[in-house]
Order: structure tokens, then C-alpha cells, then sequence
């Protein structure tokens, strides 16, 4: 199931739930529609492009190391590349990483 996909109001500045759509939206064109990640990226809000673009690619290439490092306990990642189709674009791990991503950068005053 795609997450609706909500308005950027850069008044507001960066928003966790403008993250989470940017995020999951680039997550699932990789996986469902075959995108590139420069793609997916592409068509992410301005506001936050820049912040996905600089999370996705690790979230791809070492998916539980990332978990890790943002305090996730590796356990509770499903074993991410034996997943197939709507279960690989709908992962809910990249949801759960990216809200964590969120809490600690706001957190530490980054955001």
C-alpha cells in the first residue's frame, strides 16, 4: 500500500511527515516502478531532497548496518534482499529508519 503523498510547506521548514512521504515515494519508485535512484530522487520536494539524497543510497547498500547505527536492533529487520515486489517497495524498515534518522537529527539540533 503507497503512502498518499502530502504537500511541502517550506514555511514550516522540514517536516517529519514531509521526510516520510519523500522517503517512502523515492523507497517504493526504486522497487515498484524499476526507477534509478536518480530517478526517484528527482521527484522528492525540494525541502528535503537534498536529506533523502544523502540517506537512501547508505538505506540501500547496507540496509542493517544503518539500522544499527541509528539504534534499531538488527533483529528486528526482516532479511531486507529476500523480499520480492510490493513486500520490497512497502518495506516497512525504511519507514522505521528514516523516523529514527528524523529523531536524532532533531535531537542533536540539526534540523
Amino acid at each position: 500500500m503507497a503512502r498518499p503523498r502530502m504537500g511541502v510547506n517550506s514555511d514550516q521548514g522540514l517536516g517529519e511527515s514531509q521526510w516520510m512521504d519523500a522517503l517512502f515515494h523515492s523507497w517504493n519508485a526504486i522497487f515498484s516502478d524499476g526507477s534509478h535512484l536518480d530517478s526517484a530522487l528527482s521527484k522528492a520536494p525540494t525541502d528535503v531532497k537534498s536529506y533523502v539524497a544523502a540517506f537512501l543510497p547508505v538505506a540501500l547498500r547496507r540496509p542493517h548496518a544503518l539500522a544499527e547505527a541509528l539504534g534499531i536492533p538488527s533483529k528486528r529487520m526482516q532479511n531486507l534482499w529476500q523480499l520480492e515486489g510490493d513486500e520490497l517497495a512497502n518495506w516497512a524498515g525504511i519507514e522505521e529508519m528514516g523516523a529514527r534518522f528524523m529523531s536524532i537529527c532533531r535531537l542533536e539540533g540539526r534540523l
